[in-house]
């Protein structure tokens, strides 16, 4: 995983997979790499990358509820499609109700707190094993009693965005890059 040459075979196997354009097959390979190679340097103690190349369209099969995911890292760029990946600010996300599988509007208190990538940005998210130390006992006694940072140093809340439609009602698909690192 920390080399550069761990991620060229991946991002090799990735060309049939895009019957697309040369031009953004080739920009796809090399953020691929890019990315991987920058993530392996940030989190050196990773012991697996997984790369994987998305389409998504209805709201089947993605990640439609706030939530943060059990990884160290994953980085994510969405090519085609009309918004990138949405994330919460931590002050505006209840703790109680995301760890309890409340509604959308509970997990996260308005869309003044609601940030989102655009298309063809590359949104880097911490995930709840991603390693934090505690810079202080305050926040240390925040994070327990549920008042600090929602993401208690550990894990970015966000979710995929909602499905847009062409003016026929067909849905907007996305196609994206995700670079997961464990």
């Amino acid at each position: 995983v920390a080399s550069e040459g761990a991620t060229r075979p991946v991002a090799a196997g990735m060309g049939h997979l895009l019957e697309e354009e040369d031009a953004l097959r080739e920009q796809i390979l090399r953020d691929a790499v890019d990315i991987a190679t920058a993530m392996a340097k940030l989190l050196p103690q990773a012991t697996q990358a997984e790369m994987k190349l998305e389409t998504f369209g209805s709201a089947a099969g993605v990640c439609t509820q706030w939530h943060r995911d059990r990884y160290l890292a994953r980085s994510i760029v969405t090519y085609v499609g009309n918004a990138g990946t949405e994330w919460a600010e931590d002050g505006g996300v209840s703790l109680w109700h995301l760890q309890r599988g409340g509604t959308n509007a509970q997990r996260v208190a308005g869309d003044g707190w609601v940030r989102s990538a655009k298309v063809g940005d590359v949104l880097l998210i911490k995930g709840m094993q991603y390693p934090t130390p505690s810079s202080s006992i305050l926040e240390a006694v925040l994070a327990r009693s549920g008042i600090g940072p929602a993401s208690n140093g550990r894990g970015l809340v966000h979710k995929s965005p909602e499905p847009s439609f062409h003016a026929d009602a067909s849905v907007v698909r996305r196609l994206c890059l995700k670079v997961d690192f464990v």
